[in-house]
């Protein structure tokens, strides 16, 4: 009938315009180092380039943790990150024809200390004439170590910690009150630490590292 006829023709054309074997592509990003304003990046193409305007919803996944070690809000360009947009809470963008898009991440600064972790960035079409519709490419986020202790975030914050007391009696036969004082996790600083006691006799305060 006329409208199946139709249907035909309409689809010849749209692949008429679409090259044999077009994928969505998503490029890694490089990685980048918590503090500061900073954005790992990624592109988002249809290779071969698309004569047509291709929708593609993204979402985002990994190790790291959205809204605390990331921004939830996508940032997408469509002029070779000229100008910015924010990607709807649809995830849903077009890719123009012709052209690619560039898709940021904005990456938060905490106080942990914390191993790699990575942002996977997935994009998926669901255009019939796409071969390859869902990609993803990878951005890694490194934690900013401290320069003094390299085994803690320079960020990072602790607890002082009093326990274990004690009574220890010295050579010449004195008896004392023994705590262990420390910190309830490393920090990437030099840390000065006060010493208070309510004792009949305040010099006999002694410590040891």
């Amino acid at each position: 009938n006329s409208s199946t006829a139709n249907q035909i023709q309409d689809q010849t054309k749209s692949s008429m315009i679409m090259p044999i074997d077009s994928s969505i592509k998503v490029t890694d990003s490089k990685s980048v180092t918590e503090g500061g304003l900073k954005f790992l990046t990624y592109k988002v193409s249809v290779e071969p380039y698309s004569f047509r305007d291709v929708e593609v919803t993204l979402q985002t996944s990994g190790t790291a943790t959205k809204g605390r070690d990331y921004s939830p809000f996508l940032m997408y360009s469509v002029d070779e990150g000229k100008t910015f947009m924010y990607v709807p809470f649809t995830g849903k963008v077009k890719i123009p024809a012709w052209k690619n898009i560039i898709v940021k991440v904005q990456v938060f600064d905490d106080s942990q200390t914390e191993t790699d972790e990575t942002v996977i960035l997935s994009a998926t079409t669901n255009d019939q004439f796409i071969t390859t519709s869902t990609a993803t490419g990878t951005g890694i986020i490194t934690d900013n170590r401290s320069t003094l202790n390299p085994n803690a975030d320079e960020d990072a914050r602790a607890k002082i910690l009093i326990d274990n007391p004690k009574k220890v009696v010295s050579a010449d036969d004195i008896l004392y009150m023994q705590y262990d004082l420390k910190l309830s996790e490393q920090v990437g600083f030099n840390s000065d630490i006060k010493l208070y006691i309510q004792s009949y006799n305040p010099t006999t305060i002694r410590y040891s590292i």
